[in-house]
């Protein structure tokens, strides 16, 4: 129970965060809000492995894509 709570909790936190954390952080807030979604993010990535199978989908993907490339045609 208190680790599904814990989940809620860090899923919303992240929900908040992905409005206001911008990737090129220029002032102190804005600085503050992408270390804040950084570290949620850790902490979901490594916990829950959460978001972990679009990762490899897209790794797969990836592969798939550059072994066509290697395809010789004549």
């Amino acid at each position: 129970m208190h680790v599904n709570n814990l989940y809620n909790r860090l899923i919303k936190e992240k929900d908040r965060l992905v409005c206001v954390a911008i990737r090129s952080p220029r002032t102190a807030q804005e600085i503050i809000d992408r270390k804040k979604y950084e570290r949620v993010m850790n902490i979901l990535w490594k916990r829950y492995e959460y978001g972990m199978s679009d990762a490899l989908d897209e790794y797969r993907r990836q592969d798939q894509v550059d072994e066509i490339r290697q395809v010789k045609r004549f």
